[in-house]
């Protein structure tokens, strides 16, 4: 992978984890993912505790047992990585064809409520969780 992919995937992963650690409060009590034909939801609050604390609830362990302790521990570093970046920065990147893209495809597996794309709801979410940071 290249110096650039690499940062790339970086700044994506890092917004993810941003709009994920940062914003809960304010957007949503439940985060819904869905792949393929598997669709569930996760409190948002079991995200913050386990980023906070490394626990994970009962549904948490679940679903960090079929993604391996690898990931599970690079989501969490990912979830507690600030990112410094000013809000303008967040929103000119989240406005690239490049910014665009990545959320609509993180927006396929994080959707809303209503089984939407959630692309709308993390472009805000980057640009709101820039602003408290």
């Amino acid at each position: 992978m290249s110096d650039l992919r690499r940062r790339l995937a970086g700044v994506g992963g890092g917004l993810f984890g941003a709009v994920l650690c940062t914003v809960p409060a304010d957007a949503a009590e439940r985060i819904f993912f869905n792949y393929g034909l598997l669709g569930f939801s996760l409190p948002v609050s079991d995200l913050e505790t386990y980023t906070r604390t490394g626990v994970m609830s009962e549904r948490r362990a679940f679903l960090a047992s079929l993604a391996g302790a690898k990931d599970v521990v690079g989501l969490r570093d990912a979830l507690n990585t600030p990112l410094p970046f000013s809000q303008a920065q967040v929103a000119q990147l989240t406005y690239t064809p490049l910014g665009e893209r990545t959320l609509q495809r993180i927006g396929n597996l994080l959707r809303t409520d209503t089984d939407n794309n959630g692309f709308l709801a993390l472009r805000a979410a980057s640009i709101l969780a820039a602003h408290r940071a």
